[in-house]
């Protein structure tokens, strides 16, 4: 089994990460969803934050120790693929592992943009696929 990890920024109130309700969340459940119907069946989508707080630290050190708190919650090896969304996550992981790493805009990002989901979820799934 090979884990897709998917990181997005912080937690909203009362919810999982990429939380289903989230219009982030329902559009990686349908990337997600897009994989299960292919050959990819033995893959495992695990969805996570950076930050583990409802609320986007702004403290330098806490910011830091969000990172790092980020390697020790979430149970990954070398051969999982790390999915990061958004810039501000882009630009604070720490690749800790040499993990391969895509880096795709935030879905909430691409549908405030005015663009559609289909889109946003074809050319996320044409990347992760480049890397199986």
């Amino acid at each position: 089994m090979r884990n897709i990890i998917f990181v997005g920024l912080h937690n909203k109130p009362d919810m999982m990460p990429l939380d289903i309700i989230s219009r982030s969340g329902k559009i990686i459940n349908k990337l997600i969803k897009r994989f299960s119907n292919y050959k990819y069946r033995d893959l495992v989508f695990i969805k996570t934050n950076l930050f583990d707080t409802e609320y986007l630290p702004i403290n330098g050190n806490e910011i830091d120790k969000e990172v790092i708190n980020w390697h020790y919650r979430i149970n990954y090896n070398s051969d999982d693929i790390i999915v990061l969304l958004g810039s501000e996550v882009q630009k604070r992981f720490i690749n800790r592992l040499d993990n391969k790493i895509i880096k795709l805009p935030h879905p909430a990002s691409f549908f405030y943009s005015g663009k559609k989901d289909v889109e946003y979820i074809q050319k996320a799934f044409d990347k992760i696929k480049m890397i199986l």
